[in-house]
C-alpha cells in the first residue's frame, strides 16, 4: 500500500511540474552588448519573456521595473551580494505603482533592458553567478507569481574607477578603429553591398541607429518620454525590427544593381545619391536614394535617407 502511495505521489508531482511549465512564461536573461565589466559600473541586462505555451498569457509591467525584476548575485563561495539601498527603499516605500497589462500570444515574446548595478552592489572584482526573478503580478507594491530565469556568469575585472574609465575609453577607441576612415560614398557602397550579402554586422557598422530611430515623430516622442533603460530597449528592438523587415523596409530592400552618381560634403555632413534597380518577377523597379551622413570621430555614419520612386521598366 505504501509503495502504491509513493508511486502515486511521484506521478502527481511530475504532473504538477509539467502543468506548471506549460502554464508559465519563460524568463531568460542575457547581457546587452556584452563588454568588459568593472566594479561599480553599469551592467545592462536584457530581460526576455517568452510564451512557449499553447495559450495566451498576461502579466503586469510596472513603470518602475524594480517592482517586476529582482536579481540574486552570488560569489563562487555562495555568498550573496547585498542590494542597493535605492532598490530596497523603492521596494519598501508605500507609494502608488503604475502598471499595465501585457498579453503574449503563443510564440510571442517581450523584452526590456535593466541595469544590474542599479539592483545589486558589485564593488569588487571576481566571478559571480547571476539569476533574475520576474514577478508577473504587481499590486500596490506587493509582488507575486515569480518566474526564475536562467543563470549567467559575471566576470568583473579589477581596477580603480579612473583606471576603469581609461580602459573603457581604450576599448571604445579600438572599436572605432575597426571602422575604416572611408569616404561618404564608400560608406554607402559598403552598406548596400553588406545588405546584398546579408552581412548584418557590416550593414549596421556605419549606421547611426539612434538618429535613424529618432527620424520619426512617434518614435521620437516615445524615446524622449522613456527612461534610459526603456530607450536602450527601444533601440535594441528597432535593430531587430529592421532585420525582420518590420520597419525601414526601403532601407533594407536589396537591389540587384546600383550606381552612386553624386557625393557632396562639408567638414562634418555629407549627401550621397544612389540610383538602384530592384528586380521583381514581371518588371524592374527604379529608385533614387539620398543618403545623409555625419562625421563622428573621423568616421562617417548614415543618419537619415530619402527614397524616390522613378517608375518601372
Amino acid at each position: 500500500m505504501l509503495k502504491k502511495y509513493i508511486i502515486l505521489s511521484f506521478l502527481l508531482l511530475i504532473s504538477a511540474i509539467v502543468f506548471a511549465e506549460d502554464n508559465n512564461l519563460q524568463c531568460t536573461i542575457r547581457y546587452f552588448n556584452k563588454t568588459i565589466y568593472y566594479p561599480n559600473k553599469s551592467i545592462p541586462v536584457k530581460i526576455l519573456l517568452q510564451n512557449n505555451t499553447t495559450s495566451s498569457k498576461t502579466f503586469d509591467i510596472a513603470d518602475q521595473r524594480s517592482f517586476n525584476v529582482d536579481f540574486k548575485v552570488e560569489t563562487l563561495k555562495k555568498e550573496i551580494l547585498p542590494h542597493q539601498e535605492k532598490f530596497i527603499i523603492a521596494r519598501n516605500t508605500n507609494q502608488p505603482v503604475f502598471v499595465r497589462e501585457v498579453r503574449l500570444e503563443p510564440g510571442d515574446e517581450y523584452n526590456f533592458i535593466v541595469d544590474l548595478a542599479q539592483y545589486i552592489i558589485i564593488d569588487k572584482p571576481g566571478l559571480y553567478n547571476v539569476t533574475a526573478t520576474f514577478h508577473t503580478k504587481v499590486n500596490n507594491g506587493t509582488v507575486s507569481y515569480p518566474l526564475l530565469s536562467n543563470s549567467l556568469i559575471l566576470s568583473v575585472m579589477s581596477g580603480s574607477a579612473d583606471e576603469s574609465e581609461e580602459i573603457m575609453v581604450e576599448q571604445v577607441t579600438k572599436e572605432i578603429l575597426k571602422k575604416a576612415e572611408l569616404s561618404p560614398d564608400k560608406v554607402v557602397e559598403n552598406t548596400i553591398i553588406a545588405r546584398q550579402k546579408s552581412q548584418w554586422n557590416k550593414f549596421f557598422l556605419y549606421l547611426d541607429l539612434k538618429k535613424l530611430f529618432l527620424d520619426n515623430e512617434d518614435r521620437e516622442r516615445r524615446y524622449r518620454r522613456g527612461t534610459e533603460e526603456e530607450q536602450l530597449t527601444m533601440l535594441d528592438n528597432f535593430k531587430k525590427d529592421i532585420m525582420d523587415g518590420n520597419v525601414e523596409s526601403a532601407m533594407i530592400s536589396t537591389p540587384y544593381t546600383f550606381e552612386i552618381t553624386n557625393t557632396s560634403y562639408t567638414k562634418d555632413k555629407a549627401t550621397v545619391i544612389v540610383y538602384a534597380k530592384f528586380k521583381l518577377p514581371d518588371y524592374v523597379e527604379n529608385k533614387k536614394y539620398i543618403y545623409h551622413l555625419e562625421k563622428n570621430d573621423l568616421i562617417w555614419y548614415i543618419t537619415t535617407y530619402e527614397v524616390m520612386n522613378l517608375g518601372t521598366e
